[in-house]
C-alpha cells in the first residue's frame, strides 16, 4: 500500500520574459538556520518571487528573521555577512563560488 509522507519545502518562482521557472528545495524541518535560502548577482532584468531586478544586483532570498542578518558588497567585491546571531563565522564562499553555511 503506497504510504504518503509530507516533507518541508521551499519554493521559489522566477520570471523571465515569457519563461516562468518552479524550483522547490528540501528544507530541512525544524532548522530555523541559516535563514538564507539562495544568493545570488544577477546577470539579466528578470523577477524572482513578484521582486523585479536588474542586471549586476546582489540577491538574498531569507526566511524567518531576516532583520537579524544582512548583507552588502563592498567596494572590492567582497560580499560581507552582518549578523546580530554571532554566527557570521559559519558564512562561507567555496570554489565554485556558492555560500555556504556550516553549521
Amino acid at each position: 500500500m503506497p504510504e504518503t509522507k509530507t516533507i518541508s519545502s521551499q519554493t521559489t518562482t522566477t520570471i523571465k520574459g515569457d519563461d516562468i521557472t518552479i524550483l522547490t528545495k528540501f528544507v530541512q524541518a525544524g532548522n530555523v538556520l541559516p535563514n538564507t535560502l539562495d544568493a545570488f548577482i544577477s546577470n539579466e532584468v528578470s523577477s524572482q518571487e513578484g521582486v523585479s531586478y536588474e542586471e549586476n544586483q546582489l540577491l538574498i532570498q531569507m526566511k524567518n528573521y531576516p532583520t537579524q542578518i544582512d548583507y552588502t558588497i563592498d567596494d572590492d567585491g567582497s560580499l560581507i555577512v552582518f549578523s546580530n546571531q554571532g554566527d557570521v563565522n559559519k558564512y562561507s564562499i567555496d570554489s565554485e563560488g556558492n555560500l555556504i553555511y556550516t553549521e
